[in-house]
């Protein structure tokens, strides 16, 4: 199963359009550093539903204060994905069954988090915070 990977040329935008869902017939689903060291980027765009991977997808994003929903059916990689994005606050929604890689996903984050959606590893992706500022809704999986 061939997937696409991406990643901007300009990290220097506040805004970057949603991202395509297919390139040439193939879809994207491989965000490694899609968006790494986007320091003025303020909203994250809306992600492929495809996704299989996201590694460091917007880690160093000093800016960024929301997170795009992230949905797929087989994202398993969530290494690093919002890694030191220190202005970071609100609900994540996250509707995917299982994310198996979770590694330092939320670490360097500050601000209140609130994880919510049908993933079964809300707690695991919550745990990966440098201060417990990220948790699970208590409506998450419902």
């Amino acid at each position: 199963d061939y997937r696409w990977g991406v990643k901007v040329r300009d990290n220097t935008k506040t805004a970057y359009e949603d991202m395509r869902q297919e390139v040439f017939g193939y879809p994207v689903g491989i965000l490694s550093y899609t968006y790494y060291n986007c320091k003025n980027l303020i909203v994250a765009p809306k992600l492929s539903k495809y996704l299989m991977k996201m590694v460091s997808t917007f880690s160093g994003n000093t800016s960024l204060t929301t997170a795009p929903y992230i949905y797929s059916d087989s994202c398993s990689y969530m290494n690093y994905a919002f890694y030191g994005c220190t202005n970071l606050t609100g609900t994540i929604t996250i509707d995917i069954p299982n994310v198996y890689y979770t590694t330092n996903c939320f670490s360097k984050t500050s601000k209140p988090i609130v994880l919510t959606g049908k993933c079964k590893s809300l707690a695991k992706l919550a745990a990966t915070s440098s201060n417990g500022n990220v948790t699970v809704s208590p409506d998450a999986g419902k």
